[in-house]
């Protein structure tokens, strides 16, 4: 199941929408974008779209709102993903490096620790 979440300036979640799928099936995620545009969601508006990182629905997105939108993967499926390949013992250095990363208020500073911690584990 896919499901499209609306945050609001005070931060509540209002849920906009929802298909029975995958994201990565793109007819999925292109359908219930089609179906936000019909209920009124504006595709000329820029917007802050953020996902759990599949190439099908980043497609549909490109492909519906072109370059007006800023596009960002959710940091929880990040993390998780990133952990998912790493051994149980690195799991809570890398949880507290990446969380350390996405609070700090410079993207340079974060980029560097993401970095640093990438060429960490390449070792």
């Amino acid at each position: 199941m896919i499901a499209a979440l609306g945050i609001d300036g005070s931060g509540k979640k209002h849920p906009l929408g929802v298909r029975l799928g995958a994201t990565e099936n793109s007819n999925v995620c292109g359908g219930l974008l089609d179906k936000l545009t019909e209920r009124g969601l504006d595709p000329l508006q820029p917007y802050l779209l953020v996902f759990d990182g599949s190439k099908a629905l980043r497609r549909a997105i490109r492909q519906r709102y072109g370059g007006r939108s800023l596009v960002q993967r959710c940091q929880t499926h990040k993390l998780r993903n990133v952990r998912s390949h790493l051994p149980k013992s690195k799991h809570v250095t890398v949880t507290k490096s990446m969380l350390q990363a996405y609070k700090t208020k410079s993207k340079k500073t974060a980029q560097r620790q993401l970095e640093r911690l990438a060429r960490s584990l390449e070792t």
